[in-house]
C-alpha cells in the first residue's frame, strides 16, 4: 500500500487517520495476496468498483470499494458477497456489527462510501460461528 502526499504537511489528525488505514490494510494483506479474488458488480463511471478477497477456509473476507466519480442521486447498490460459509455469522472488524452469511450472499450489504469523487471504503468481515 502506498500513501501519497507530503506527510510533513499533514495535521496530527490526518497522520492518525492514515496510520489507522495502513494498519487496517496490513491486517488484511495476507488475504489480498493469497485469498480468492472476486470482483463484485460490474462498474461504470458512477458506480463503485468492489473487490472481495476470501481466505481458503472462508474465515475472513475483506472488501475494498472505490468510486472514480459521484453523481447526485446515484443509487447505492446492494453487494451480494460470494464464497461465505452458508450458516455462519460474520463480524465487521471495525464496527462489531454481526451479519448472517445467508443474508450477505442472498440480499447483500451496502458499503457506505463517503460522498464525492475518488472515495473509497474498506470492510473486513471475520467468521464468528455457525448461526
Amino acid at each position: 500500500m502506498g500513501v501519497g502526499g507530503d506527510l510533513a504537511r499533514w495535521s496530527e489528525d490526518e497522520l492518525r487517520e492514515a496510520a489507522g488505514l495502513v494498519a487496517e490494510h496490513n491486517n488484511a494483506r495476507h488475504l489480498v495476496q493469497h485469498g480468492r479474488l472476486d470482483r463484485l458488480p460490474p462498474s461504470s463511471d458512477d458506480t463503485p468498483s468492489v473487490v472481495q478477497y476470501t481466505s481458503p477456509d472462508t474465515t475472513e473476507t475483506p472488501l475494498r470499494a472505490w468510486r472514480r466519480t459521484s453523481r447526485y442521486g446515484s443509487p447505492q447498490l446492494a453487494l451480494r458477497l460470494r464464497g461465505l460459509t452458508p450458516m455462519a455469522l460474520y463480524r465487521d472488524a471495525r464496527t462489531g456489527t454481526v451479519h448472517q452469511a445467508a443474508a450477505l450472499t442472498e440480499y447483500g450489504t451496502r458499503l457506505d462510501l463517503p460522498p464525492g469523487d475518488r472515495s473509497s471504503a474498506a470492510v473486513h468481515l471475520i467468521r464468528e460461528t455457525e448461526a
